[in-house]
């Protein structure tokens, strides 16, 4: 089972993704609304040079969730990803550029265990840490949860150390439920409800 309750792609999932994303701007079949600085969009093909150097970064950095690197990891991602989008409309893992076209890396929000909880995610290129670049594509991927598809609450999770995680969960209104032990480590695990989020939003703005 994969860690985001999806089952594995094959080759045939593989080929379907190729065939159905060719000429589609948006494979994902999804607006999102675009940020000050940042557009987001569904995975394709050929992303996976940039994802496979994203991903690079767990190969280094103990405070984050470990990644595929090889090309046919992260094309069977791909595939797998381009199959949610058909079968949890607005879920996903989605990429994210600059408006001038600059990668600055992704966001996700993504099933726990293929149950009825969702949880956010994302991972930025080193380069444009420290920009408020994750700021911004939180509130789009809240905006996505909340008023797009209707969720009472999101998931979060971040390693016991990584401060900066911490500190833009509180950012956001997530509450801290707790601690547990997963491969990478002691990690803490948050909530973020629907109301909590409009409050913080309304605070922030």
């Amino acid at each position: 089972m994969d860690p985001h309750g999806l089952t594995p792609a094959t080759s045939a999932d593989i080929r379907r993704t190729a065939e159905n994303a060719a000429g589609d701007d948006d494979p994902a079949g999804l607006r999102f609304p675009h940020s000050r600085r940042l557009r987001l969009r569904g995975l394709r093909y050929a992303d996976i040079p940039e994802l496979s150097r994203l991903y690079a970064q767990t190969l280094t950095d103990p405070l984050l969730v470990e990644s595929p690197t090889r090309f046919i990891d992260v094309a069977a991602q791909v595939a797998r990803i381009n199959r949610c989008y058909a079968e949890h409309p607005g879920l996903g893992i989605w990429r994210a550029d600059t408006h001038d076209g600059r990668f600055v890396g992704s966001f996700s929000l993504l099933s726990v265990d293929g149950g009825e909880d969702v949880e956010v995610g994302a991972r930025l290129t080193p380069e444009i840490w420290g920009r408020w670049y994750a700021i911004e594509g939180g509130h789009l991927l809240c905006r996505q949860a909340f008023e797009v598809l209707g969720l009472p609450r999101v998931l979060g999770h971040c390693h016991a150390d990584h401060r900066i995680a911490h500190r833009l969960m509180d950012r956001f209104g997530f509450r801290d439920t707790g601690t547990a032990h997963d491969p990478a480590g002691l990690i803490h695990r948050y909530e973020l409800l629907a109301a909590d989020w409009r409050e913080a939003r309304r605070l922030y703005t």
